[in-house]
């Protein structure tokens, strides 16, 4: 089902569902829209760009994307004094410039989307499923900064259209699909440390279940690993790392004090130490810490790993240091393509 069709079948369903169904979910939308307005017009913002709504493994579905639009409709509603970016323009601008389109955005796609629509901020916003709601948290992001000006929650019953449309993935790329690892005996699975000692320096290790190709926790910092790619003699991989702690953390992928305990290890048994990693807009493993802000994902990549020629899996180790505490990455038994 395309979108624009969904949107039709989610507006008759509610109307469907009763009045008071109805009037509660444009209620919720419009209390939402009022706040993120006063505040928008307090800052003296001029512009606002809505992007995708995604879940919290920053999948986006057409319930997404539809709440998306029905709060950039209400953001226009609202009168304040400044712009709305139109949608469909926005999503032109993110296909011709290969930028995500959903609501995952780190410091410099914050940035770019602002330069390309002339928006001052976006409105991202995460769907949580919790019994019979679904709850939508709402965030405003600076483009300059990526800080969050404001922030809404809402509740949205859980009619059958809605739940219809929260199972329909759309992607994180405009008309391109994303292939996940199946669910088989191929997938990867973390295991927890074996030693004592490396437990202490790993807090909170755990592994996570999402769409990603592999995922742990490291404390409050989640690591994702959504693609692995094998370019013969080198590999690299890509993905995400999100601060879901309610303060800002600060993190790197180096210690000042001790040796660096980083490897990549492929499925012919060859093992290096020397690649390069990226997390937002920094490069390498010898820079400056960088500010993970609360639930805002940032991209992180391993690239130019040495790898066997034919091989199909790796494995990545890396000592990260999350607010001064070291702690040992493990992402074991990731799939090359």
């Amino acid at each position: 089902m395309r979108p624009a069709k969904a949107f039709g079948v989610l507006l008759v369903t509610l109307a469907l569902s009763g009045p008071d169904v109805a009037q509660a979910y444009q209620q919720e939308i419009h209390a939402a829209a009022a706040k993120i307005s006063e505040s928008l017009a307090k800052k003296g913002k001029k512009s606002v760009a809505v992007v995708d709504f995604t879940d919290l493994q920053g999948n986006v579905t057409e319930l997404g994307r539809f709440l998306a639009e029905k709060i950039s409709v209400a953001l226009g509603a609202e009168d304040r004094g400044f712009d709305v970016v139109d949608r469909t323009h926005l999503k032109t601008l993110l296909k011709e410039h290969k930028l995500s389109a959903s609501g995952l955005v780190d410091p410099q796609t914050a940035k770019k989307l602002g330069q390309l629509s002339g928006a001052d901020c976006l409105v991202t916003g995460s769907l949580t499923p919790l019994g019979d709601t679904v709850s939508l948290s709402l965030k405003v992001l600076d483009t300059n900064t990526a800080r969050m000006i404001t922030a809404a929650d809402l509740d949205i019953p859980r009619t059958k259209a809605i739940e219809e449309l929260l199972s329909k993935g759309i992607g994180f790329e405009e008309e391109k699909s994303v292939e996940l690892a199946p669910d088989s005996a191929t997938k990867p699975t973390l295991q927890k440390p074996k030693s004592q000692k490396q437990a202490a320096t790993t807090p909170g290790f755990r592994a996570e279940s999402s769409g990603s190709l592999a995922s742990m926790k490291l404390g409050d910092v989640l690591i994702e690993i959504r693609d692995c790619k094998s370019l013969g003699a080198v590999a690299s991989c890509s993905g995400l790392i999100t601060n879901r702690s309610s303060v800002p953390i600060r993190a790197m992928f180096w210690n000042p004090c001790c040796p660096t305990k980083a490897s990549a290890v492929d499925d012919r048994g060859h093992q290096t130490d020397s690649f390069t990693v990226i997390m937002g807009s920094q490069r390498g493993t010898y820079g400056q810490p960088i500010t993970l802000e609360p639930d805002l994902p940032i991209s992180i990549a391993f690239e130019s790993i040495p790898v066997t020629q034919g091989a199909t899996r790796i494995t990545i180790r890396h000592q990260l240091n999350i607010d001064g505490q070291i702690a040992l990455m493990s992402l074991r038994d990731l799939p090359l393509r």
